[in-house]
């Protein structure tokens, strides 16, 4: 299950929702209990179907119902928009990593020398995109599925880890600590969870919703 859900929590969401939480609130936690009530649905009434059917695949179930034209073609359409999906998450990361390394001695310098006629900040970039793309084949290749779940946990864990230790640093440099936010947060509407209007409301230019 940490695999999954670290599979499924990429840089891109763990840097992009706290991001939306702070400018707007948290009303995305609704797609999130989406989310859970879609997963219930599906382990109670589509997997039984897939077992009883010997199926392993929804494009399996669309071959036989539709055809093998549809099958190919939705088959062939979640490899497109997942191999961009991934390839995003990938430069994400590598936007991450390279920032990491630039805050290295002698990183720079090194990049200007590899491709002086290069940006230094493009080259690392590259070069933290490329690490990450051969460590991920290596592993896969030589470790298969298993070192990919246990990757993807380790994954899991010290994000999660990481997220608490900047919360708790973020909370002794806030004066006035949890509380604190609580009022501040409160009086701006940041907690609010559920918003069942039809329109959303337009950013003002302070950001705020």
């Amino acid at each position: 299950m940490g695999s999954i859900v670290a599979t499924e929590t990429s840089t891109v969401t763990f840097i992009s929702v706290p991001g939306f939480a702070y400018g707007t609130n948290f009303t995305f936690l609704q797609l999130v209990m989406g989310y859970m009530i879609g997963r219930v649905t599906v382990v109670l009434l589509f997997v039984p179907a897939y077992f009883r059917g010997e199926l392993l695949t929804v494009y399996q179930l669309l071959g036989q119902r539709f055809g093998t034209g549809v099958k190919r073609f939705a088959s062939g359409l979640f490899l497109l928009t997942r191999s961009m999906a991934d390839g995003f998450r990938l430069f994400a990361t590598g936007l991450v990593l390279a920032v990491l390394l630039l805050t290295l001695p002698d990183v720079d310098a090194a990049a200007r020398a590899y491709a002086p006629s290069i940006d230094p900040k493009l080259t690392v970039l590259i070069a933290s995109v490329l690490i990450m793309g051969v460590a991920t084949i290596l592993y896969t290749y030589l470790g298969g599925m298993a070192a990919v779940i246990w990757t993807d946990v380790a994954q899991l864990v010290v994000y999660l880890a990481g997220a608490v230790v900047a919360a708790i640093l973020l909370l002794k440099a806030i004066p006035g600590g949890w509380a604190e936010v609580v009022r501040v947060g409160s009086a701006a509407g940041r907690f609010q969870v559920f918003d069942f209007t039809w329109t959303s409301r337009a950013a003002t230019p302070s950001g705020r919703a």
